[in-house]
């Protein structure tokens, strides 16, 4: 209802601004006033727009407001107020409505009311006089000097332009002005007043202006709007006189309507044409065509008619919801009249000449730096897609589009398509505008590539090396490799219209196309995600904790470290002038930080640097950001002098930075396997971080048919099927049926899965393009491909129904890459062949997760409006039934490549924060399995948030609940056998598996015991072979293996990989193995691994012990590592001696040398701990026979062996070997005893005093002082024969004589 007073107070300002005589427009006296009171109304106007509304009834513009501007443009203040009240007045009325169309009636009543006054103002502007007063005000503005310009000015100037930019952006009424093409409609006449009128060459003067720069934007969307109905490729063609392929284009048009006409002429007259009476055509009963009972159907029609039976035909179709109907955005394009397709040419040719390049690098900037208005992107990528195909076919030069054509636009256009996909996702409504921007982003990535292809066929060799360097960039990064493939697995018949889905296919044909040429030519190395296994992250954060936890009095501010002699420190440094190292450029443009925050970054750097006192660092850092900003530090002829770099240093770490020092988030820690299974967006491999946290990358060869074998996706048949649905409607060109049915082709007849084509709806598609291509009817020409493709899957079904008799009810899913297996192929086929993942989803699983995921959507949109998509996937993770089998990620993955989730950054597939319900958890999992033999192992099975024991083991340490050492023993138990000789396999299978991944049984199976004189005796060999390529390969290995250790405690297993051919040679030679069997390698366990590997028992002392060896090798310095060999020849080990059912060890204050010397042979194979940390475990027997034969020599400094056995009197060591089964007290008669040792009887005695007298040389041989000890060794016995359980002994002695 309209406020009666409102109307009249309008009324009566109308009739206050003057009047028209029908030569001249007289104001009023109050005229001035009369339209600052008309603006106060429509700042004060209601939701329902009345007073809008009303002088839109009143045509104030048409019949006041335009004539005021013709005839008092000279009146400065007159006009200035007339251009902002009709700058309001033309306001979008979208904008009126937040972008979005109305549902409400009323108020889609009043949109429509406001447009169509909208579209009347567009009318009247249909006058040159007008555009003339405008260009002319505009010329005299611009006359003025940029420098000269008040704001009064400026923002004229900027008002002038939004009036043409808001004419123009009017929307035609299509059925009002019912114009055919080559017809000037009413936005072409607005387009010709303009070019008459001279104002497009101030506009083409403000675009190559560079002063002009703040009217870029204006200019921009003038453009944009001018050119909306255009075609480009069209545009660009244009000429004088019609081409012939323009004639026959329209003759074919004109023919395809007529034959549309006569084909439903016909049909008409067919349907009304009366048949004959029953009685005359017959009663015939259709055999195995039921009717509605159960007895055969019966047919009342002639013969001849029989095959035109339809059942559907008395069917009404389902009435799609308002809700589910995607709306059709795209702008309807149509040919112009020839004069204003000829100027709008020349328009785009000068823009192109001279205003593209800077124009667009401006806008981007102003995007890049958000200094632009929401929705300006928009701009932009029209203005990307449509110059560009312009310039690429007329006459096509790149370098009047060299700022688009770049990695840089590809990256930009490719994160505005992510934004757009992840928006339409999780926003329920004002969805209209999301998918008008993704369309058009696509639409400029689309370009982007027909550009590059053009690019690759041009005569000069630059441009072709220029597009070679290009596409090897977009080709090698995974994201611009993957975003087809999950645009078109995302693909929303109710989101998207058909239109976007036609852009979609035909822009994935051009990138396969390009990517398989470019394969061909060489072999493509590309970058593939890996997730980090050490993170730097990790030790920050440790870092950080342990200095919040210190006292606040240890921690010394700023002020107190540059007065203790910092300062001092600085200054030298500075007068030394050092040569500085390279530093990387603080600055990157391609970051998603701001400006400001990267600057704030920098000088904590430089901070960090002078804390830990690396000066020459500060200040190479210092003068990289002063090129990048001045401010920090004052230039002297481009230089900075010593002072300067004092005071700059000086005032940045004396300087509070904000924010304080950031927490680097934690790396994401989790169970990671050594490679990636790539069957569709997401795998069933759960290594790889789902949330984008990957912190480096690895290369490999790129597969193409792999590649392709990843669209093998229902939803991409799915979408490729419902584009073939419309290939007899008009406007579908033959380029997008001709992508869809070859992404077809890839899938079924490349990679061999026809089966994924059977299906109902695509039957029919086939059946209808089968008749089109016979009578020659409407798309006859889009059928041609089609009915190809038809022939070969109805082959294919043919000849697989003979085999699987359900395959017709397959025709009614949609299949995926393993149904269509399991359909050729067999039901269950598929699960027993090898490639069969372990982790697989079944189908029921898949549903279940559809299912959860819909619930939970249709709860969060209810209550939240929004889909919170981490939320969801705990959510359907946490109510999966086999929940438990199931990580998080395997969870994420799926539902990524169902496309429930979109998978964009901001989603972790990992648990990575502990919260304290998962401390509570924790600490009560540890109290209760501490006693385990494997806490952690028990910890992880029962944990519900499921991490890796990695992260559980390093958790419980932080928390104090236990020690490194402690986890570390508890896990090393080893059980003892019941028997003497016997151990226990199955307890060292158990045990044997580390923290960060769980050993193989078969890996346990046989002890290794290393010697470092085999393993010498075995690089000499290998050299010996000039082998020496695969001896530096392994040392590198092995010390990167050390590196790795040693910065970041990782304690997996490293893979041996060799990457030249000389190494992969090496690898197959039996020498080589044996060689690295000797330096203690594991081999690869059959079936599971492929590569040697590196293991994790070895600890940095033993790596760099083996690279040590090969270091000498490489130099033929192996000699100087052997020890002095002694005569006695060393026996051979029998099984009998390696069956030892105890030792104990005993030291004594005065065996200071030689028991130190056993406690450093105790390097087993969790040889990690001291042995005085272990000295109370229990051993078994065969770890101490390793321990006493067959350890590494001692690494003790030898001066103080001597000192030691100089100042010693002569001392009597014991040693008492038992050779009882029975396991006794050992004998300690004395302080002086070394070791105790229960044998078999067995063991001949001779051999083991000859192994032990060669250990003693081994010890002798490391002493340096001049009175060096003489040792003795003999066997002494004692036989007690009384008692039969009496066991009996004998001793060994060692005397050792010093002065």
């Amino acid at each position: 209802m309209i406020n009666p007073r409102l109307s009249a107070e309008i009324a009566a300002a109308c009739n206050a601004l003057g009047f028209f005589d029908g030569k001249k427009y007289t104001k009023d006296r109050y005229c001035f006033e009369t339209v600052k009171e008309l603006i106060r109304h429509l700042r004060r106007d209601g939701s329902q727009h009345e007073a809008r509304q009303m002088l839109g009834e009143a045509k104030v513009l048409q019949k006041d407001l335009l004539p005021l501007m013709k005839d008092y443009h000279a009146d400065k203040e007159l006009f200035s107020i007339v251009l902002r009240l009709m700058v309001n007045l033309t306001h979008p009325v979208l904008l009126l409505f937040r972008e979005e169309e109305p549902s409400d009636p009323q108020e889609r009543k009043n949109y429509l009311n406001l447009l169509t006054h909208q579209q009347e103002y567009k009318k009247a502007f249909i006058d040159e006089e007008i555009f003339t007063v405008l260009s002319q005000k505009l010329r005299s503005l611009l006359e003025i000097e940029w420098t000269d310009r008040d704001e009064d000015t400026n923002i004229e100037i900027e008002r002038i332009l939004i009036l043409v930019r808001n004419v123009l952006q009017v929307p035609a009424d299509l059925a009002d002005e019912q114009r055919a093409d080559n017809d000037a409609s009413i936005h072409d006449q607005v387009l010709w007043v303009c070019h008459t009128s001279g104002i497009n060459a101030i506009f083409l003067y403000l675009a190559s202006t560079e002063s002009e720069q703040p009217y870029y934007m204006h200019i921009l969307e003038i453009l944009s709007q001018m050119l909306r109905e255009q075609n480009a490729s069209e545009l660009a063609t244009a000429a004088a006189a019609r081409s012939l392929e323009e004639r026959k284009r329209d003759e074919s048009e004109l023919s395809r309507l007529r034959h549309a006409e006569i084909e439903a002429r016909q049909a008409k007259i067919k349907q009304l044409k009366g048949s004959r009476h029953s009685k005359f055509g017959g009663t015939y009963c259709l055999t195995n065509v039921k009717s509605i009972s159960e007895r055969d159907m019966i047919y009342h029609k002639p013969l001849n008619a029989f095959s035109s039976i339809d059942f559907d035909l008395n069917k009404s179709k389902v009435k799609t919801p308002k809700n589910r109907r995607a709306d059709n955005i795209d702008v309807q394009e149509r040919r112009s009249a020839y004069s204003i397709r000829l100027f709008l040419k020349e328009l785009c040719i000068e823009f192109l000449s001279g205003a593209y390049n800077a124009v667009m690098y401006h806008v981007k900037d102003s995007l890049v730096r958000n200094k632009g208005q929401e929705n300006d992107e928009s701009y932009y990528l029209w203005a990307l897609k449509f110059f560009m195909e312009f310039n690429r076919n007329y006459k096509f030069r790149i370098e009047l589009v060299s700022e688009t054509m770049s990695v840089q636009t590809f990256h930009w256009v490719q994160t505005q398509l992510d934004r757009c996909h992840e928006m339409l996702q999780t926003l329920k409504k004002n969805r209209r505008q999301w998918v008008k921007r993704q369309h058009l982003a696509l639409k400029a990535y689309q370009e982007l590539l027909m550009t590059l292809q053009a690019m690759d066929r041009s005569a000069d060799e630059g441009v072709c090396a220029t597009a070679r360097v290009i596409k090897s960039n977009i080709f090698y990064v995974l994201e611009y490799r993957e975003m087809s493939q999950v645009l078109l697995q995302s693909y929303d018949p109710t989101k998207l219209p058909t239109n976007y889905l036609a852009d979609l296919l035909e822009t994935n044909h051009v990138f396969l196309k390009m990517l398989e040429h470019f394969c061909k030519k060489q072999n493509m190395v590309v970058q593939k995600k890996k997730r980090k296994t050490g993170s730097k992250k990790k030790k920050q954060k440790k870092k950080q904790q342990q200095e919040a936890a210190q006292p606040a009095a240890d921690i010394k501010t700023a002020e107190e470290l540059w007065e203790e002699g910092l300062a001092e420190e600085l200054s030298v440094v500075i007068q030394e002038n050092p040569s500085l190292p390279f530093v990387a450029m603080p600055f990157d443009v391609l970051s998603e930080k701001s400006e400001d925050e990267q600057k704030i970054d920098c000088l904590r750097v430089i901070q960090q640097h002078m804390r830990e006192k690396n000066f020459v660092e500060a200040v190479a850092t210092l003068k990289a950001a002063v090129e990048i900003w001045p401010d920090l530090g004052s230039l002297d002829n481009g230089a900075m002098t010593s002072e300067d770099q004092f005071v700059a240093l000086k005032d940045i770490f004396l300087a509070e930075l904000p924010g304080g020092q950031q927490n680097e988030e934690p790396a994401h820690e989790d169970e990671a396997s050594e490679s990636e299974q790539e069957h569709g967006v997401g795998s069933d491999d759960e290594e790889q971080d789902a949330g984008g946290a990957f912190s480096e990358v690895q290369e490999q060869n790129f597969n193409f048919e792999e590649f392709i074998n990843r669209f093998a996706h229902p939803r991409v048949v799915a979408a490729c099927a419902l584009m073939l649905r419309s290939f007899d409607k008009p406007g579908v060109r033959h380029t997008h049926i001709h992508a869809a049915v070859k992404l077809l082709h890839r899938i079924c007849v490349d990679g061999k899965k026809p089966a994924m084509a059977f299906q109902a709806s695509l039957f029919r598609t086939f059946q209808r393009a089968l008749r089109a291509q016979k009578k020659g009817s409407i798309g006859a020409a889009n059928a041609r491909e089609l009915a190809d493709f038809a022939k070969y899957i109805m082959q294919q079904f043919a000849k697989i129904s003979k085999t699987n008799p359900h395959i017709f009810l397959e025709l009614l899913f949609w299949k995926h890459s393993r149904d269509a297996h399991d359909i050729v192929d067999g039901y269950g086929s598929y699960e027993s062949s090898k490639t069969m993942n372990k982790n697989a989803w079944t189908e029921q699983q898949e549903d279940e997760v559809q299912r959860l995921a819909a619930e939970f959507k249709t709860k969060m949109e209810e209550e939240a409006g929004r889909i919170d998509e981490s939320s969801l996937v705990d959510q359907v993770w946490e109510s999966l039934i086999d929940s438990r089998n199931r990580s998080r990620i395997a969870v994420y993955k799926k539902m990524k490549e169902l496309g429930l989730i979109t998978g964009t950054k901001g989603i972790s597939g990992r648990v990575t924060r502990w919260t304290d319900e998962d401390v509570e958890e924790l600490t009560r999992l540890y109290n209760q399995y501490k006693n385990d033999i494997n806490p952690v192992q028990s910890i992880f099975e029962n944990l519900l948030n499921k991490r890796s024991k990695q992260t559980i083991r390093k958790k419980i340490i932080e928390m104090g609940l236990a020690t490194k050492e402690m986890l570390a023993r508890k896990k090393g138990k080893r059980r003892l056998g019941q028997m003497g000789g016997e151990s226990d396999q199955s307890d060292e299978d158990d045990l044997s598996e580390d923290d960060g991944e769980q050993e193989h049984a078969s890996r346990g199976k046989e002890k290794f015991v290393y010697s470092k004189a085999s393993a010498i005796d075995s690089v000499r060999a290998v050299m010996e072979k000039g082998m020496s390529s695969g001896v530096r390969w392994l040392m590198m290995s092995v010390n990167e293996t050390i590196h790795d250790r040693a910065e970041d405690d990782d304690d997996e297993p490293s893979p041996l990989i060799p990457m030249l051919e000389e190494d992969c040679d090496a690898m197959e030679d039996e020498t080589f193995l044996t060689m690295l069997r000797k330096l203690g390698m594991s081999e690869p366990v059959g079936g599971q691994e492929t590569n040697w590997r590196i293991p994790s028992e070895l600890s940095v002392a033993d790596l760099e012990e083996r690279a040590q060896i090969l270091a000498h090798a490489l130099d033929g310095r192996l000699d100087s590592l052997m020890p002095p060999r002694n005569k006695t020849p060393e026996p051979q080990q029998s099984p009998e001696r390696r069956r030892v059912v105890r030792g104990a060890l005993e030291s004594d204050d005065d065996l200071e040398p030689e028991s130190s010397a056993l406690e450093r042979r105790e390097n087993n194979q969790n040889g990690k701990r001291r042995r005085g940390e272990s000295s109370g475990e229990e051993e078994d027997d065969e770890e101490l026979m390793k321990k006493l034969f067959h350890s590494t020599t001692p690494a003790h400094p030898g001066k103080e062996k001597t000192s030691s056995l100089s100042s010693a009197k002569k001392k009597s060591r014991l040693m008492t070997i038992d050779s009882s089964d029975d396991e006794t007290e050992p004998v300690n008669e004395q302080p002086a005893v070394l070791a105790s040792l229960t044998v078999s009887e067995n063991i001949d005695e001779a051999s083991l005093v000859a192994e032990l007298a060669k250990e003693v040389a081994d010890l002798e041989s490391e002493v340096d002082s001049d009175d060096e000890p003489t040792l003795h060794i003999h066997m002494s016995s004692d036989a007690e024969n009384d008692s039969p359980k009496k066991k009996k002994t004998r001793r060994l002695v060692i005397e050792d004589d010093s002065d």
